[in-house]
């Protein structure tokens, strides 16, 4: 194979990295604008409601505020008369994004519907990239990545917070798990079991 000039490099970089990734933005944007939209005077035009609002978001208030102030949230004394919280793997408390918004700002509404449509956008990038490592094109990866990030249990299974963090990364998984299949690799082991445990 010719060795690439490094125009042709930028161009490679360029149409094979940020074009997919643009057109996923792009998309979830069109899908999922409402979560981050805001009118005239700032404020958010729809919030997420049912059971996101009802137990999610206290109980992400909880972990982020008992971990701005050194707390250890093992114990949450403020829902149903008293839940386990550090080690329920319900409550996302070591998900990257919770943390990094935690020790970022804090949580707040905003930053649940911001890491909402973060979740949409990472499940279409991981499908993606799951896809391409199958061999499929960058196109048909492409359809598939934008048909996974819309998909039913997405739209309508958002009030299921923990499970579309989850899912967001399965594909990851399923593209880890493919290569350990192919060959034995601890790098894709190890990067397999990050996201396992993400």
């Amino acid at each position: 194979m010719a060795k690439l000039t490094k125009n042709q490099q930028k161009y490679v970089l360029k149409y094979y990295i940020f074009l997919p990734i643009a057109v996923l933005l792009f998309t979830s944007f069109l899908c999922y604008f409402r979560l981050i939209a805001r009118n005239a005077h700032g404020n958010l035009t729809h919030i997420i409601k049912w059971d996101v609002l009802d137990y999610t978001y206290p109980l992400l208030l909880f972990i982020s505020d008992s971990i701005r102030s050194f707390i250890f949230p093992l114990w949450n004394p403020y829902q149903y008369s008293g839940i386990p919280c550090a080690l329920n793997p319900g409550t996302i408390a070591y998900n990257p994004i919770c943390l990094f918004a935690i020790f970022l700002k804090g949580y707040s509404l905003e930053l649940l519907q911001l890491h909402t449509f973060l979740v949409f956008f990472i499940a279409g990038l991981s499908m993606y990239f799951c896809l391409r490592s199958f061999s499929l094109s960058k196109t048909a990866s492409l359809i598939g990545a934008i048909s996974f990030m819309s998909c039913g249990f997405f739209v309508a299974g958002a009030e299921y917070f923990t499970l579309i963090n989850m899912l967001a990364f399965l594909p990851v998984c399923l593209m880890f798990l493919n290569r350990l299949l192919d060959r034995l690799d601890f790098r894709s082991l190890g990067y397999g079991a990050f996201t396992i445990a993400i």
